[in-house]
């Protein structure tokens, strides 16, 4: 499995070593939007690591949806 990282919140991202794989209930257009992003968060012009507020292993995935159901995390990031 290739390292990355998926976001635990309604709008799942996956991030691999060559960029977004895939989205899921974001207005994001894939091939046009996600280079963007990726380069303003390079150069930091958008501040993105300030929103995650949990960093988890891929076992407490579901640890992660409970935390936003309850409202108690805005964006965890489960890392695998």
């Amino acid at each position: 499995m290739p390292c990355g990282l998926a976001t635990a919140n309604f709008a799942i991202v996956r991030l691999a070593t060559k960029g977004a794989l895939g989205t899921h209930l974001s207005s994001a257009r894939g091939r046009t939007d996600w280079p963007k992003i990726v380069d303003w968060y390079r150069r930091g012009k958008i501040a993105i690591d300030d929103l995650i507020t949990h960093t988890m292993p891929l076992d407490k995935i579901n640890d992660a949806f409970d935390l936003i159901t309850k409202g108690e995390s805005i964006r965890s990031v489960v890392v695998y």
